[in-house]
């Protein structure tokens, strides 16, 4: 069995387009109103949501990077997408997790004469920090944040070469992990009882040049669950000699819902 190293064959925009259902992201976004009884007690919340995100960017081979979102979905094996939060008084703890397990076998032309039978991306994108509310009125507040950004994933490959090339079963597995320092802010503008306007920004740098998310949104709460709809960007700009990525960027709608306990 001959190996070829996946960076020749610009598998970066099959990786790319198939992690966007993970992620980053990535960063809490404020789903829920804060407590305002017992507010020295710590009060725990747990997030589900979905990103419906279209990829974009540029490989580290001089490719193109620009898939919608539906063909990513069309592949997803199993994905998570979640937050856990604790906070008291004026501090916010939040760890995001987003996992994913795709495969596409469909067959794919990445070079002349060499086709990918079967591709399987799996990983995690972790996203803690801790938050710090600096201004309060009523419940609408804005809080600064410092935390991490996280991305480890592996990526699996099973391809063969096309006549007239002599027949040739190829196969190979990589792994890369980005590691980056964030800072922000973090809020909500909250317009009465049932309505508020989220909102998240951070920046940051590591292993990679830099990155950078926003989101701005719209929620509505309840008596027992909190709703949020609104729309998220995340962007990271890679080292010159990254062996994957030059810049890679996934935007679009969100959707998610918060409980209490």
């Amino acid at each position: 069995m001959k190996c070829i190293p996946i960076h020749r064959w610009n598998l970066p925009a099959v990786a790319a387009g198939l992690l966007v259902l993970l992620a980053p992201c990535m960063a809490g976004t404020a789903f829920a109103r804060e407590p305002s009884a017992d507010a020295e007690a710590w009060h725990f919340r747990a997030d589900a949501y979905l990103w419906a995100a279209s990829v974009g960017g540029g490989s580290a081979t001089g490719g193109d990077i620009d898939i919608d979102f539906s063909d990513i979905a069309r592949d997803l094996e199993f994905g998570f997408m979640g937050t856990f939060a604790a906070e008291k008084s004026k501090w916010l703890l939040e760890l995001d997790a987003i996992y994913l397990d795709i495969e596409d076998d469909d067959g794919i032309d990445v070079a002349p004469m060499v086709e990918l039978d079967d591709v399987e991306l799996s990983g995690w994108i972790l996203n803690p920090f801790v938050g710090y509310k600096v201004l309060e009125r009523g419940e609408s507040f804005l809080s600064v944040l410092a935390g991490a950004r996280y991305v480890d994933l592996e990526l699996t490959v099973d391809a063969r070469t096309l006549p007239p090339a002599p027949p040739v079963q190829l196969s190979e597995t990589g792994s890369e992990d980005y590691l980056d320092g964030i800072i922000g802010v973090i809020g909500r503008i909250q317009l009465n009882d049932r309505w508020g306007l989220p909102y998240y920004l951070d920046i940051g740098t590591g292993d990679t040049d830099f990155t950078w998310q926003i989101f701005l949104g719209a929620s509505y709460a309840f008596k027992s669950v909190e709703v949020l709809a609104g729309y998220r960007y995340l962007d990271w700009e890679f080292e010159d000699d990254d062996p994957v990525f030059n810049d890679l960027n996934l935007g679009g709608p969100m959707v998610g819902a918060r409980w209490r306990f």
